[in-house]
């Protein structure tokens, strides 16, 4: 229907010498028209499903901001906490740590030992 459409009202617009500024329209200019809307729907239809893949895209990239944005709930400047100084010398070492995230019911770390040499 849609090229029944389009080439009879073209066709009209040759036949009726209809003008397009200071000249009538032509057959060559209807055709022209005419495939170039096909094939213009007809590369939007070859193109839908890499535009569902730029949504994905898209829907990825606002999860991703929303980890890089967000505020860690953990505070970071305990004032008990032990500074660490660089120059410092010897070994690093944690005895029995244990770390608990708020939303979970279980531990994340419990009893960790952990000792990192110079």
């Amino acid at each position: 229907m849609m090229y029944t459409y389009g080439l009879s009202i073209g066709g009209l617009f040759v036949y009726k010498w209809i003008t397009k500024g200071d000249d009538y329209y032509a057959a060559g200019d209807v055709i022209s028209v005419f495939f170039g809307i096909v094939f213009g729907i007809f590369s939007l239809g070859m193109a839908s499903p890499h535009f569902k893949a730029l949504n994905d895209g898209w829907a990825s990239l606002a999860e991703v901001l929303k980890v890089i944005n967000r505020k860690p709930t953990i505070p970071i400047d305990d004032k008990d906490a032990i500074e660490f100084k660089p120059e410092d010398e010897g070994n690093i070492t944690f005895v029995n740590v244990k770390f608990k995230y708020e939303s979970w019911s279980e531990l994340a770390l419990n009893g960790v030992f952990l000792e990192i040499q110079k």
